[in-house]
């Protein structure tokens, strides 16, 4: 009788903690409750009384572990892009200190191309484990020349150009950006970050006639610092809006200098590495240097206005 009522009191202590899960419901919520038993049941003389242990439980592993940051967050540890600009561009020059010439439209006076298209090159590396911190790179070249005989008299430098006469142009930009962001907020949605960097802007116009009266020209390698917002947000599986803002002022020791360069597009991402995208980007900068300046890379005087309203096409692989 003892062996048959120590059977039944074994059952009865082992069957209610013998439970891997519980459902337990509170208001309008449910919770799941995982338990991990363990029973040590001790019996001593089959004739003699029965000697239970303890039984303790613990909380199951989780079910669904948390993602790593590899598959919870979209943005890429690094990547290389590698597109066209078809530019609508405006372009203003004037060689010599203040008041000794006026600044001569060179699409209009000159004959330069007010359209032109180019390869513009990026790339990005998120350096930090949480991908928060970013270094970017980009370049781009805007180079036109045109030879042109003018309709009316053009005043540039400290020559005069006399209506009727042959005149070669060229003007060659190039655009170097590089710089640093912080993600202030960033989810597995919207990457928020402010920046700051700089542009190397390396000038260079040449007017000259046929007859050689003409010779003039302006040299400048302009360091442009500014600060700027970047927004990049996946508005869809594999779509991506990306944006940028970058903004720039300076008047220090015979120099003036202003930067704005917006730019938006819509990424799609057909395959896990590669992406197409397809955005508009507005840039200006104006330099006038109007006496000796001790600022690098300004040994000229004069000034230049430079503008362009462009459609972006690119590729790009990221990893």
């Amino acid at each position: 009788m003892f062996r048959s009522m120590g059977s039944l009191a074994f059952v009865l202590l082992v069957f209610p903690w013998s439970i891997s899960s519980a459902q337990v419901a509170s208001h309008e919520h449910t919770y799941a409750l995982g338990l991990e038993t363990s029973s040590t049941i001790a019996l001593g003389d089959p004739e003699g009384p029965a000697t239970s242990g303890y039984t303790a439980f613990a909380p199951l592993p989780s079910r669904w572990p948390a993602p790593s940051v590899d598959e919870s967050v979209p943005w890429e540890k690094f990547s290389f892009t590698v597109g066209g600009l078809l530019a609508g561009l405006r372009s203003d020059l004037r060689v010599g200190t203040t008041g000794a010439g006026v600044a001569v439209d060179l699409e209009d006076a000159l004959g330069l191309d007010s359209t032109t298209s180019t390869s513009r090159i990026t790339g990005l590396w998120r350096f930090s484990s949480n991908r928060r911190h970013r270094v970017d790179l980009s370049w781009v070249r805007l180079r036109r020349s045109a030879t042109a005989t003018v309709n009316e008299e053009v005043d540039i430098g400290d020559s005069t150009i006399a209506p009727g006469t042959e005149v070669s142009t060229e003007l060659d930009l190039q655009l170097i950006r590089g710089a640093y962001s912080y993600s202030f907020i960033q989810d597995d949605r919207v990457d928020l970050a402010l920046s700051a960097g700089f542009y190397v802007a390396p000038i260079h116009a040449d007017v000259s006639s046929s007859g050689g009266s003409v010779e003039e020209n302006l040299s400048l390698t302009a360091p442009l610092p500014v600060f700027g917002l970047r927004t990049d947000v996946l508005i869809a599986p594999r779509w991506f809006l990306r944006s940028q803002a970058d903004l720039f002022y300076i008047e220090f020791d015979g120099y003036r200098g202003s930067l704005t360069d917006a730019a938006v597009a819509v990424e799609y991402n057909p395959w896990e590495h590669i992406a197409f995208g397809l955005g508009v980007e507005s840039f200006s900068v104006g330099l006038e240097a109007t006496e000796a300046s001790s600022v690098p890379g300004i040994d000229a005087r004069g000034t230049i206005d430079f503008e362009y309203t462009g459609l972006l096409l690119y590729v790009k692989g990221s990893f």
